[in-house]
């Protein structure tokens, strides 16, 4: 948000913002969806108990957000013109939210089945 502040506030940059937005708003919500059914997150077993390895998930997380932000926080400090290259990273953006979206729904369905429980989940 902060970058964007910074910006020239674009219409580029404003689709920009709603883009990492809607990134975060949908893997934010399945996080939580999920962590309210199950109760917990299993990525955090056997972490909780060591300080250096709960430290270390928390760092990788964060190195990684960096990286996936670092092009968006260079395009909020460049100039705020759209081109064809811009809305060719916008469809592209939408095919792979929509994507991700999808694919969350339909793990979260699967691992939902007890059926499916332990099961490596090879269908939809």
């Amino acid at each position: 948000m902060f970058a964007y502040i910074r910006s020239e506030k674009s219409a580029m940059h404003l689709i920009l913002l709603a883009a990492v937005l809607a990134w975060s708003i949908r893997i934010g919500s399945f996080l939580l969806i999920r962590i309210r059914k199950t109760g917990k997150d299993s990525r955090f077993d056997g972490m909780r108990e060591d300080f250096f390895k709960f430290l270390r998930f928390w760092v990788l997380q964060g190195v990684s957000v960096f990286v996936v932000l670092l092009s968006s926080l260079l395009a909020w400090n460049a100039e705020g013109r759209i081109s064809i290259l811009s809305w060719a990273g916008l469809m592209l953006f939408v095919a792979g939210l929509l994507t991700e979206a999808t694919a969350d729904l339909e793990k979260f369905k699967f691992s939902s089945n007890k059926a499916n429980a332990g099961k490596w989940i090879d269908v939809g």
